[in-house]
């Protein structure tokens, strides 16, 4: 083997039953997985690493965008860029909607651990946002199609520069937001913390799952904007 994977099934990530009409995208098993398609790079040092992305799955599950980054700026870029790869070859399948497929934007996370004889590669459809409560193996809340940011209203921009809002929501069990907090650490203008915050309030939900049953969950997304 090329590598140690473990996969998280649909057991182990607590979702719903496949018929169900309503469903959250899944990741797939096997040649077409996150695990399978992420190709190590031979530069990377012994440790344990963790890249966090942001996924737009379509329809058909195939990835419509990805972004990842690292939370704590550990991952090097050389391994975002691996897990951005394969998270863009990757297969999923398709969140369903009253029985229909339909868009969503998903987060996940991708575990690579170099320190044991072989390496081990863990992907899981949560960014760790409820892991104290939730463990490991729960799916996140997943959000419907857009964002809804109304981009004819922004302001003409000035000098060019990167701001990021993280939005943290809290999606109760049948999917409905009950609170939304913003955090700019970065600086960004008012009118763009202005504008993730009109965004959010028309923002609708899959809710987050956990042992198989849906589960009030927090849904935490950084909202990047180049201005």
């Amino acid at each position: 083997m090329r590598h140690l994977v473990l996969v998280i099934a649909l057991l182990g990530a607590g979702l719903q039953a496949a018929d169900a009409a309503d469903s959250p995208a899944q990741m797939v098993v096997g040649e077409r997985s996150i695990e399978e398609l992420l190709r190590i790079p031979d530069t990377l040092k012994p440790g344990r690493y963790s890249v966090h992305c942001g996924v737009k799955v379509g329809t058909s599950g195939w990835t419509l965008f990805v972004r990842c980054y690292s939370m704590t700026d550990s991952a090097p870029d050389e391994l975002q860029t691996a897990v951005m790869h394969a998270t863009r070859t990757s297969l999923f399948v398709p969140a369903t909607r009253d029985g229909k497929p339909v868009d969503v934007f998903v987060m996940l996370a991708v575990t690579v651990d170099t320190t044991l004889g072989e390496p081990l590669i863990l992907a899981v459809l949560n960014n760790g946002a409820d892991a104290a409560r939730y463990g490991l193996l729960y799916t996140a809340p997943q959000r419907y199609g857009s964002s809804h940011i109304n981009l004819a209203s922004l302001p003409a921009r000035a000098t060019p520069r990167t701001a990021v809002v993280w939005m943290k929501l809290q999606i109760d069990a049948q999917g409905v937001m009950t609170d939304c907090t913003l955090t700019n650490e970065s600086g960004a203008p008012d009118w763009w913390v202005t504008a993730v915050r009109a965004a959010a309030k028309k923002m609708t939900f899959i809710p987050g799952y956990h042992d198989g049953k849906a589960a009030p969950m927090l849904y935490v997304q950084p909202m990047l904007w180049n201005y």
